[in-house]
């Protein structure tokens, strides 16, 4: 019995690694924004962020959960950020509603410290 020796896998054929991590932290991110854990996913989206730092999902998905961790300011940074790494002419409604999410909450924040 001859075996034959298997061809070198092209690059394409080869799974991106880092890719592949990307997308674990990803979902291990978006199953603790699902928990209400946020602080978790926090961490998590920003260690990607340094390691993918054009993502835009990452953007995304971090300014929705510094919006749930009652961070607004802070939401909206990334908030922009993700808008910088996206085309133009991309839909950007579901950006815009975690924007004005988030300007509410400074304004109803504001209007508290008024109020003290």
């Amino acid at each position: 019995m001859s075996k034959e020796i298997p061809s070198t896998p092209s690059p394409q054929d080869v799974p991106d690694i880092a890719l592949t991590g990307k997308d674990w932290v990803l979902t291990q991110a978006f199953t603790r924004l699902q928990q209400r854990q946020f602080t978790d996913a926090i961490k998590l989206l920003q260690g990607l962020r340094v390691l993918a730092p054009e993502d835009s999902e990452v953007y995304r998905m971090l300014s929705y959960s510094l919006l749930m961790a009652d961070q607004p300011e802070e939401c909206l940074s990334m908030a922009d950020r993700y808008l910088q790494c996206m085309p133009p002419g991309t839909d950007t409604q579901e950006i815009s509603w975690i924007q004005g999410r988030a300007k509410v909450r400074l304004e109803k924040a504001r209007l508290k410290q008024a109020k003290e």
